[in-house]
């Protein structure tokens, strides 16, 4: 990893956490992006299991190159981002091809720049623009400046640029998991000790693909494209003449090629038991309930 000597500061500055409790370590690793142009750049990785269900994740803590805003230094993050994926690619040969991925750090650029685009190439979509909740505030503040108390001070941009398309700080995802709440902490306490707020997003683990079948109305279900990254539709051109299991059929495919649940459209479950509950094969999803319906 290091291209010879071990230059200066070579050391970890993108340390990343977990809960032993409730995850346990499979496999992690350290790449830096540039030990030339920068030696405290880099991602750390991470391979986890959920200790309650067995279910796996990739995450990663990292730091993108944070000199200028020009072509040159957007192209250089761009390269970052690209290293990024190239890494998941490697994880995701020896951990499963569906592996979900967070990404979370300073990423020294908005969700506008070449970067961002390229992490969204790779399947990642932003929490900040997708999760269910969001933050309208900025990440970065500007530093804290030495009062006359001889304490350290911040405060939030001006309300123009105190927006989520300022931020360069950032949690991404993938498939498999769905962001609830994106939230940019903003307490006095965070303003004081950093230009930068933390970034705090609740995640959930959920099924590896849901495919829906559609018909009657089915525009009405497009914008879940854009918000669930793991939704695909799947079109019943023959709704009108037959009835679900005509819908289950030309799902047929993607029932064959692995462990799934059949949910009916029509059909209320009020208890979440059933999802959390460990699967041994496919099942139909429902619950027996005697009586009329």
């Amino acid at each position: 990893q290091f291209g010879g000597d071990r230059p200066p500061n070579w050391g970890n500055h993108e340390p990343l956490l977990y809960r032993k409790g409730r995850l346990k370590l499979l496999d992690s690793g350290l790449d830096f992006f540039h030990l030339s142009l920068q030696a405290e750049k880099s991602v750390t990785w991470a391979v986890l299991e959920r200790t309650s269900d067995g279910r796996r994740f990739a995450a990663f803590a990292t730091h993108f190159w944070w000199k200028g805003n020009g072509e040159e230094s957007d192209a250089i993050r761009e390269l970052n981002a690209r290293h990024v994926l190239r890494v998941l690619a490697d994880i995701r040969r020896k951990w499963g091809a569906d592996l979900p991925a967070i990404l979370g750090g300073d990423l020294n650029s908005t969700d506008a720049s070449p970067a961002h685009a390229m992490l969204r190439s790779g399947g990642f979509v932003n929490a900040a623009s997708h999760a269910d909740v969001r933050s309208p505030h900025c990440s970065h503040h500007g530093n804290p400046t030495r009062g006359a108390d001889g304490k350290y001070h911040g405060a939030c941009r001006a309300a123009a640029y105190d927006t989520p398309a300022h931020s360069i700080d950032h949690i991404f995802y993938t498939k498999g998991i769905h962001a609830l709440r994106h939230e940019i902490i903003t307490d006095q306490t965070a303003l004081d000790v950093s230009d930068h707020s933390p970034v705090l997003v609740a995640f959930e683990l959920v099924a590896d693909d849901i495919y829906v079948v559609v018909g009657y109305r089915k525009e009405q279900f497009k914008p879940l494209l854009k918000k669930y990254p793991n939704i695909r539709l799947i079109e019943n051109p023959e709704y009108c003449t037959k009835n679900n299991i005509g819908s289950i059929a030309v799902a047929a495919e993607q029932m064959a090629s692995a462990d799934c649940f059949v949910c009916e459209a029509d059909l209320i479950v009020p208890s979440e038991n059933l999802l959390c509950r460990p699967l041994e094969h496919s099942g139909y999803f429902g619950k027996f309930l005697s009586g009329h319906s």
